[in-house]
């Protein structure tokens, strides 16, 4: 049973949340599975306490968003342990063939 998901206010919580975060990576990937992490440099911040908070999530991979319309890492900004990321959403809300989408780059 995994402990209950923090509620990401005041610095116990932040505790909790790291503790609650690998604690649920550990279990995912007990089970073989690959873990991967969508976040921002802001919610990171806002939930861990800062934006390096958190560095043994390090071992999913991560997928951050920041709408700037450039498929590239140039802007990214270390997030947690990551010091490179997986894959970028740089663009948002968008029609491709008819089908609502977001833009993604990935090396």
């Amino acid at each position: 049973k995994l402990t209950r998901a923090p509620d990401a206010r005041g610095t116990a919580s932040m505790v909790t949340a790291i503790a609650f975060s690998n604690e649920t990576l550990e279990r995912i990937k007990s089970y073989g599975r690959k873990v991967g992490i969508y976040t921002t440099p802001y919610f990171w911040t806002k939930i861990f306490g800062n934006q390096l908070a958190c560095p043994k999530a390090s071992s999913a991979k991560l997928w951050y968003a920041k709408y700037d319309n450039s498929p590239a890492f140039g802007d990214y900004a270390q997030i947690g342990g990551w010091s490179v990321p997986d894959m970028k959403q740089y663009l948002g809300d968008v029609t491709i063939c008819g089908v609502d989408s977001d833009k993604n780059y990935k090396p």
